[in-house]
């Protein structure tokens, strides 16, 4: 099982799922845990990422995923986003993974987005909201934050999961991660507001099947649902911006 890079992916594929988060959250470990290998997708770690450029992996869904017949799941890994507030590298990433499922796909239909965040983070808000030192009552969100609600709002209900990870690290750090899962939730709550769900990802295969089962049971989507007509802005953070905005149109 490999990644395929060449043929385009079509709505006889399979159903689109794209795998989206911070730089080591575990994207890639989650399809290894799913094909029940550590050698489907190349594994890093929150300092040495190698997940690089965008890339799919073709697996079978879960049983109870729905449907009378087994599914394929067309799992798109992606780089990660490093939760700047400047937002000038999670936008390369953002227009990155809209060029690649621009050029790699034609007609296949998405089932939604799993957001990966790893509990490993300490100040794991920092990536979402910030403060402002004059203001401490003034909580702005961060690019990486309008970038989640804009996926949350185009997706509707139940297609934007936000998902904890690097539970298994708990004991190691020696503190209750569920207190930091928690944390996320109250930061995460216009997100759910707008249709997302949260969930966790305890290092197994029954929690990941759960995620995707959860997903996949639902109506599929056309992928333009996410990506929009292809800007011409010259610059990839306005694009990035316009987009989160609902403004990516032709120029």
């Amino acid at each position: 099982m490999t990644a395929e890079t060449k043929k385009k992916l079509t709505k006889d594929s399979g159903i689109l799922i794209l795998l989206v988060g911070l730089t080591g959250a575990g994207k890639s470990h989650f399809i290894n845990v799913l094909a029940g290998t550590q050698n489907t997708a190349p594994e890093g770690d929150s300092l040495t990422p190698k997940t690089g450029e965008v890339g799919h992996y073709v697996v079978e869904a879960p049983l109870g995923s729905g449907g009378g017949t087994p599914q394929k799941l067309i799992l798109v890994d992606t780089p990660g986003f490093d939760g700047e507030t400047s937002g000038g590298g999670d936008a390369a990433v953002l227009v990155n993974i809209f060029k690649w499922l621009t050029e790699h796909c034609d007609g296949i239909r998405l089932g939604g987005i799993i957001y990966f965040h790893p509990l490993t983070h300490d100040r794991g808000a920092v990536h979402y909201i910030k403060i402002k030192e004059a203001n401490p009552g003034e909580v702005h969100e961060t690019s990486l934050m309008r970038y989640l609600r804009g996926f949350a709002t185009r997706l509707g209900q139940n297609r934007l999961m936000l998902v904890t990870t690097k539970w298994e690290s708990a004991t190691q750090w020696k503190e209750d991660f569920t207190k930091r899962h928690d944390r996320m939730s109250e930061v995460w709550k216009p997100l759910v507001d707008a249709g997302a769900t949260i969930w966790r990802f305890p290092d197994n295969l029954g929690s990941a099947e759960l995620i995707i089962q959860n997903l996949v049971k639902q109506e599929t989507l056309p992928l333009s649902r996410i990506q929009g007509p292809p800007s011409q802005e010259s610059s990839t953070h306005k694009r990035a911006v316009d987009w989160s905005c609902g403004l990516l149109v032709n120029k």
